[in-house]
């Protein structure tokens, strides 16, 4: 069980502007490989043959519960605006090694239930390596 813990205290931070307070949640980065279809006239046995190609570094979504006086949160609709590439970091509990990756804000929402408190999802399109340590 040494190997296993719970999310509590994980934080995401960008390189420009620190810490992003009040997340709720993070999830991703959910990184995929494309397939380049290698079938022939001549394959035998009558399957589809592929080899790996490009991989996309996904996404990372994370829910905050939103405060228009938090500074961490007035600079994410200022990345989304900018689109440009920050550096950003997952920080784990204990002794997880972090994770950093480059990407931009590509979404921003908000939440209003009649009986919750506002909530924003934050999505950040993932470039080039998501970051997953070996």
């Amino acid at each position: 069980m040494a190997g296993k813990k719970i999310g509590y205290t994980t934080t995401i931070a960008s390189s420009t502007s620190g810490t992003i307070a009040s997340v709720r949640g993070i999830s991703g980065p959910n990184a995929s490989g494309d397939s380049v279809d290698t079938t022939t006239l001549d394959t035998t046995g009558r399957y589809r043959t592929f080899i790996g190609a490009l991989v996309d570094g996904g996404e990372v979504t994370f829910d905050l519960i939103y405060d228009t006086e938090e500074a961490s949160h007035k600079v994410l609709a200022q990345f989304l605006s900018s689109q440009d590439t920050k550096s950003w970091t997952i920080t784990y509990p204990s002794t997880f090694t972090p994770q950093t990756f480059s990407g931009h804000v590509s979404g921003l929402g908000a939440e209003t239930p009649l009986d919750d408190v506002i909530t924003q999802p934050v999505t950040i399109k993932v470039s080039g390596t998501p970051g997953f340590s070996s």
